[in-house]
């Protein structure tokens, strides 16, 4: 996702246009990679508390990130699958980039449902209403 700059900064201007309901709010990122939607949301956003949960050994580099950024005290970085988790509260929002490449790659649709029904207070809104996608096959 961070060689794909329309993406990333796509997301960072959702995150600064939600930065008044972001502000002092508990979000959770589900399937964290680096960590960058959840250092937006505490650095931009200035949410309380982020969880950053990834099921993946990048979990280790995305805390060395964290703390490079000195967000440590607000971005807490948890490397376990997020159906397995135990968060110590519910969340005002969640945030993942599970769309992957084209909506093939990462899957991970399920486990955003997942943390949603588990840890969200209540469903407000969500930015992803839908995706259009164009393939060219010879």
């Amino acid at each position: 996702m961070l060689e794909d700059k329309p993406r990333t900064t796509a997301y960072l201007k959702a995150v600064q246009l939600g930065a008044d309901f972001l502000r002092d709010k508990v979000v959770l990122d589900v399937g964290c990679g680096t960590g960058i939607l959840s250092m937006f949301c505490a650095r931009v956003g200035n949410a309380r508390k982020v969880y950053a949960v990834e099921a993946s050994e990048m979990a280790v580099h995305t805390e060395e990130v964290v703390k490079c950024n000195g967000l440590e005290d607000r971005v807490q970085v948890i490397q376990e699958k997020i159906e397995d988790v135990d968060l110590p509260e519910k969340v005002d929002l969640i945030i993942s980039e599970w769309m992957g490449t084209l909506l093939l790659f990462e899957l991970m649709l399920e486990s955003v449902l997942t943390a949603r029904d588990r840890f969200l207070k209540q469903v407000r809104l969500n930015f992803a209403t839908y995706t259009v996608e164009f393939a060219c096959l010879q």
